[in-house]
């Protein structure tokens, strides 16, 4: 299911090159897209994961009307024009993720959470990031306070023993 989401994603955001021009005024931009060729980037997966607004190119084409890729041609990356800034600053904040994510792997950013509930939400972005480890939290309903309580001692159990039996759940989150 994971390949084909970035199967899927990988095809959204490849996009050609054409002759075609078309002038938009600079108010209507919304953002700045990194458009590189592909063989310029070595990872193109982490390349897509790293924003939405980057995209890779292979093709050129006469026109934005292509009916068969054989209406597609190679493009060099000696054919694509970019800006140096530009592109040094996208590879500087790339490196800076990696740096970010290699560093949070091997020690998680203690997290307090401001709207503890029974923790499902900041379980669920620790869990999910790899990156956090929710320390603190803040509560005001005593019931939902304890159920936070009670899922932090099953979840320090399950790490010291590895696993959770079922069945055996402490006795405090209720009767």
């Amino acid at each position: 299911m994971l390949y084909e989401i970035a199967l899927l994603m990988n095809t959204q955001r490849h996009v050609f090159l054409t002759e075609e021009t078309k002038e938009i005024p600079l108010q209507s931009l919304i953002c700045v897209c990194f458009v590189f060729s592909h063989h310029c980037i070595c990872d193109l997966e982490e390349w897509l994961w790293m924003s939405p607004y980057h995209f890779y190119i292979k093709y050129t084409s006469p026109s934005l009307h292509v009916k068969l890729w054989s209406d597609l041609k190679k493009l060099s990356y000696k054919d694509l024009s970019v800006c140096a800034p530009c592109v040094s600053e996208a590879l500087g904040e790339r490196q800076q993720m990696r740096e970010f994510l290699a560093f949070a792997e091997r020690r998680p950013l203690p997290t307090l959470d401001l709207f503890g509930g029974v923790a499902a939400f900041s379980t669920g972005l620790a869990e999910g990031s790899g990156c956090l480890n929710v320390t603190d939290s803040i509560e005001k309903s005593p019931s939902a306070a304890l159920t936070t309580k009670c899922v932090g001692l099953l979840d320090m159990l399950s790490r010291s023993t590895n696993r959770v039996q079922q069945n055996k759940s402490p006795r405090c989150c209720g009767p």
